[in-house]
């Protein structure tokens, strides 16, 4: 990686060599996704020029362990997260794009953007546009594993000027070929 590639990234919040990311070994595509805080869902659909389904595997209150580790700090023990996992599927190739796990601050979300991931078939980003809401995503960690068969990034979400979820997804790289 030249210089001028690592200003890049430590210029944008992200050290040359954090998670195991060789930058210039991925495809271009790739980096957008695991460098930028837009949406997933639009960015695969107008890439594949196919529509993305989301689909929920599952959804419920979170084990405790998993919400300290989550946030990077201690919630009151009190407080409900859920715990959020979906998969992103190509609705005409069949294609398993992404896989995504949250971890959501329920107590801290606007009723209808509960509602709406209740419901399960929106991504995050699909029922925040729908809403209207402002929000920020903070990309906080990025990585490949399993033999660079899969790109993963780690974000936080605020609303409000609070951490209200955590998210990790991971980009299944064989499917965006």
């Amino acid at each position: 990686m030249t210089v001028k590639e690592q200003e890049l990234f430590q210029v944008s919040g992200y050290a040359p060599d954090e998670g195991g990311v060789d930058w210039l070994q991925l495809p271009p595509f790739i980096r957008v996704l695991l460098s930028t805080d837009g949406t997933v869902t639009k960015t695969l659909e107008a890439y594949f020029w196919e529509p993305v389904d989301v689909t929920l595997c599952q959804q419920g209150e979170a084990p405790r362990a998993a919400i300290d580790e989550g946030f990077g700090v201690q919630l009151p023990a009190t407080e409900k997260v859920w715990l959020r996992e979906v998969a992103l599927i190509g609705g005409q190739s069949g294609r398993h794009y992404v896989s995504a796990l949250s971890l959501i601050r329920t107590t801290l979300l606007p009723e209808a953007l509960r509602q709406g991931l209740e419901h399960g078939d929106l991504g995050i980003g699909g029922v925040i546009r729908e809403l209207g809401l402002e929000t920020y995503r903070k990309v906080i960690a990025v990585g490949c594993s399993d033999a660079a068969a899969m790109a993963w990034r780690a974000y936080r979400l605020y609303y409000q000027g609070q951490v209200v979820m955590s998210i990790r997804e991971d980009f299944h790289l064989r499917a965006m070929q």
